[in-house]
């Protein structure tokens, strides 16, 4: 049975921006230190629940992964928004939403990975090319395309490794020797070095 503060917490993480219990919310994330953080687990075990990431990660990574980023990024963004009142959710929703839009990308990155690993070649390329870039991978990529546009094994190379393939992996899918492929990681390197 939940104890009192265990209720209390769960009725402020789902209160609306700019009622009473979402200041007391604030306040409390104010003083977050370990104690409180182990109050919160129990609630990010319930919202990992609810986005059910298990047909592309073990449900615990789903929490770790939940944990890691609500504790180094997310509240602290929605801390922010509701010093500057632009919080639209309850902190219970804004991390399911964020968590969602995480899960997402994990299965597009998955779906992405089976259909290059099926199709070798140069149809892997063309399919790494049609996802979508974060700014940073799109600002790297710029970058080392604009220098090694004249070598198609380059290009190859450095859109598998931006996918998070392996050297290994990089390797089987262009259907060369690993060697080769430290060689153009090297290359690679060099040129934004």
């Amino acid at each position: 049975m939940p104890s009192e503060q265990t209720e209390w917490l769960e009725r402020i993480v789902q209160a609306a921006p700019g009622t009473p219990a979402a200041r007391t919310l604030a306040e409390w994330l104010e003083g977050l230190d370990e104690a409180r953080w182990r109050e919160l687990i129990p609630i990010l075990a319930e919202i990992a629940r609810e986005v059910r990431g298990g047909d592309i990660a073990d449900p615990d990574d789903v929490l770790g992964e939940l944990a890691v980023a609500a504790y180094e990024r997310w509240i602290p963004a929605y801390r922010r928004e509701l010093a500057t009142q632009t919080a639209d959710a309850s902190l219970h929703a804004y991390l399911r939403r964020r968590l969602q839009g995480r899960v997402a990308e994990m299965r597009r990155k998955a779906a992405r990975r089976r259909e290059l690993l099926a199709a070798r070649g140069p149809r892997a390329e063309a399919l790494l090319i049609q996802s979508t870039p974060s700014p940073f991978e799109e600002a790297w990529t710029g970058e080392v395309v604009a220098k090694a546009t004249d070598d198609p094994g380059l290009r190859a190379v450095m859109a598998l490794r931006l996918a998070g393939f392996t050297q290994p992996e990089i390797a089987r899918a262009l259907g060369v020797s690993r060697p080769t492929i430290t060689r153009r990681v090297k290359v690679l390197a060099a040129l934004v070095a």
